[in-house]
C-alpha cells in the first residue's frame, strides 16, 4: 500500500496522497501482515462486511476497495477476482438547478446572513 501511494507522487496532487494515506490506515489495520498474493475474493469481502459493521458509508468503503483494486491491479493479481468482487451501491443524488426566482431570493437574503 505504501509503495503504491509512493508511486503516485509527482502524478497526482499532494491532498490526493494524504486522503490516500488516511483512506489506507483501516486496510492497512485489516490485512496487516497479509501478503497481497493471499489476498482472495473472501478476504474482500470479509473486509466490507467488517466496515459495514463498523458502520462506514457505502461510499468511504468503496474508496477503500479502490485503493485494494490499485494494489492489487499492480501486483497483477486483480483480474483473478474482479468478477467476484461488487462494488457496494451508492446514492449519486447531486440535487437540482435553482429555478429563477429561487436564485432572486437568494441574492436577495444572502448579504444579510453575512453580517
Amino acid at each position: 500500500m505504501d509503495s503504491h501511494i509512493a508511486d503516485r507522487i509527482g502524478y497526482v496532487a499532494a491532498s490526493t496522497i494524504q486522503v490516500e494515506r488516511e483512506r489506507s490506515k483501516p486496510l492497512k489495520a485489516f490485512f496487516a501482515s497479509t501478503r497481497v498474493s493471499r489476498i482472495s475474493a473472501d478476504l474482500i469481502r470479509e473486509y466490507i462486511n467488517h466496515r459495514k459493521q463498523d458502520g462506514m458509508a457505502n461510499k468511504t468503503v468503496n474508496l477503500e476497495l479502490e485503493l485494494v483494486r490499485a494494489v492489487l491491479k499492480r501486483a497483477k493479481r486483480w483480474t483473478r477476482i474482479v468478477d467476484e468482487i461488487k462494488f457496494l451501491p451508492t446514492e449519486e443524488n447531486v440535487g437540482r438547478a435553482l429555478e429563477l426566482d429561487e436564485k432572486l431570493r437568494l441574492l436577495k437574503v444572502a448579504p444579510r446572513c453575512g453580517r
